[in-house]
């Protein structure tokens, strides 16, 4: 390491580190020194032009309020309002414009409102004018079915007097022994007349006791006085009597006779609306 030289030239011997910080500070201290004074130059330079330019806008403020109440003045005189009144009145006008706005506004909203109740209004009139319809349809089935109901009630009790009719002919028929196909009392020559036209015999088997039965009776009826020929026409004359007649040809079925009754019904009904 060289030894360190001043200005003249002579050796210079290094100084302690203590020494070297202040130095250090020292100089620190007098750059700071020196930019603060630079500072304050500055400052002090801005603040007189600061000072100046506020003086030039004093004078402007004071110009434009000469200038000011000169033009109010003018007002005053040309309009015949202060300028009290022109400042009330353009604070009323901008109330006036904003309420204006607002309400404008709510306008709108409403009309937008407006035409959502009406399209719903729309809406609703269709579905009630549909369901009205479907109520008058059902009030027409409803009649239609009601009247069907009164019908074959009316029916169901005209074919209950019939077939309380039709019991009572047939019981006094058979009571007073009436064929009730051909309306002819029924008696062994009749009888006799349907065997011979064609009928079915139908044989129903007898028991032993029956039998005993037939034969005790058959013999009570004959006596001992009876020839072979009395007794060959009873014996006939007991078995028509105890072999049921079966006629199928002219026997009516509970079917045939209720579509019987449906065509006179029929009838009546085309009689009744003629």
């Amino acid at each position: 390491m060289k030894p360190k030289r001043d200005a003249k030239g002579t050796e210079t011997k290094p100084l302690p580190k203590a020494t070297q910080k202040r130095v250090q500070i020292v100089d620190e201290v007098l750059v700071i020194e020196e930019m603060k004074q630079k500072t304050d130059e500055l400052i002090e330079k801005e603040r007189g032009r600061l000072v100046d330019q506020m003086k030039d806008l004093i004078q402007e403020l004071e110009r434009l309020r000469r200038e000011n109440d000169k033009l109010r003045r003018q007002q005053e005189q040309n309009m015949g309002v202060t300028a009290e009144t022109v400042d009330l009145m353009r604070k009323r006008l901008d109330h006036a414009r904003a309420t204006n706005n607002f309400l404008i506004k709510d306008i709108e909203d409403r009309k937008n409102q407006l035409t959502r109740l009406e399209t719903q209004s729309f809406e609703m009139t269709i579905k009630v004018e549909s369901v009205t319809k479907k109520l008058l349809e059902l009030q027409k089935e409803n009649e239609r079915r009601k009247m069907e109901v009164d019908q074959l009630t009316k029916d169901k009790s005209r074919t209950e007097k019939l077939m309380e009719e039709n019991r009572k002919l047939r019981k006094f028929l058979a009571s007073n022994h009436i064929d009730p196909r051909t309306g002819k009392p029924i008696t062994d020559k009749y009888r006799e007349e349907r065997f011979a036209a064609g009928r079915k015999r139908v044989t129903i088997k007898s028991t032993p006791k029956e039998k005993s039965l037939v034969e005790s009776k058959k013999r009570m009826a004959i006596g001992s006085s009876k020839s072979m020929d009395d007794i060959r026409k009873l014996e006939e004359y007991y078995d028509r009597m105890s072999a049921p007649i079966v006629d199928d040809e002219r026997k009516i079925s509970y079917g045939q006779y209720s579509n019987i009754l449906k065509k006179r019904r029929s009838m009546q009904s085309k009689k009744s609306v003629k």
